[in-house]
């Protein structure tokens, strides 16, 4: 650990009554870069999916480097993912090089709101994803589709949070949960989200409906199977 005559260290008293040693007893957020050589690269969604692996992984610096002009499909990578992850700004950018940096403090996102707000969202959309089932609304269905990037959003800054906290037991105290707490929201997020797609297929199927028409009984027995899920579902 590198730990040095007269280094501080923190002494912190655990749930099983153990006690942690450690030398990060400010609380803050540790400083991880990640590096993306894109000379590799030659896809949108390949890279876009290495930018969230490193977002939910918690990497605080994301660093974009190419040894000749970036290509603009990398330029389109990077601006969809800071649109559709919280925190993540571009800071610094030249022809060769983009670094986005996480402004968000973790302290200032709390687990139990992520997952009160996810529950929220993906409970309308159940909702709403019956009522354009039933009334054949296109324009209802393509705002159910909207949300669930919402959600995703949500989702994956749970799952950043997670593990990030899981490696650090001072900030974990600070945001007033425990590493299990901490697995437990992720498991519930995870929950939730799943829940937002089963939705989202409800949606995309409404197409299928539109022109034809459709045993009243049939949408009826899904209402009501819609009804019951939603009173068995996770209370938040």
């Amino acid at each position: 650990m590198n730990i040095k005559k007269n280094d501080p260290l923190g002494l912190i008293t655990q749930s099983d009554g153990t006690l942690l040693i450690t030398t990060r007893i400010t609380g803050e957020q540790v400083q991880t870069t990640k590096e993306l050589n894109v000379d590799n690269i030659n896809t949108l969604n390949y890279l876009f999916r290495c930018l969230i692996g490193s977002y939910i992984a918690g990497y605080t610096l994301i660093k974009i480097k190419s040894s000749k002009t970036i290509p603009p499909f990398v330029r389109t990578a990077v601006r969809k993912f800071t649109q559709m992850t919280i925190g993540q700004e571009v800071v610094e950018e030249t022809s060769t090089y983009i670094a986005v940096k996480d402004l968000l403090n973790p302290v200032e996102m709390p687990f139990n709101s992520t997952i009160q707000r996810m529950y929220v969202i993906v409970k309308s959309m159940h909702e709403d994803a019956i009522s354009a089932l039933k009334n054949r609304d296109k324009i209802l269905a393509e705002d159910i589709l909207s949300r669930d990037n919402d959600v995703d959003r949500l989702h994956w800054l749970v799952a950043r949070q997670h593990n990030i906290v899981s490696r650090n037991v001072n900030l974990a105290k600070k945001m007033g949960v425990t590493i299990e707490m901490a697995e437990n929201y992720f498991l519930i997020s995870k929950a939730i989200e799943s829940i937002g797609d089963h939705a989202v297929r409800i949606v995309k199927n409404i197409p299928d409906f539109t022109d034809k028409k459709v045993d009243k009984k049939i949408i009826d027995t899904i209402a009501s199977a819609s009804n019951l899920a939603l009173e068995i579902s996770i209370k938040v």
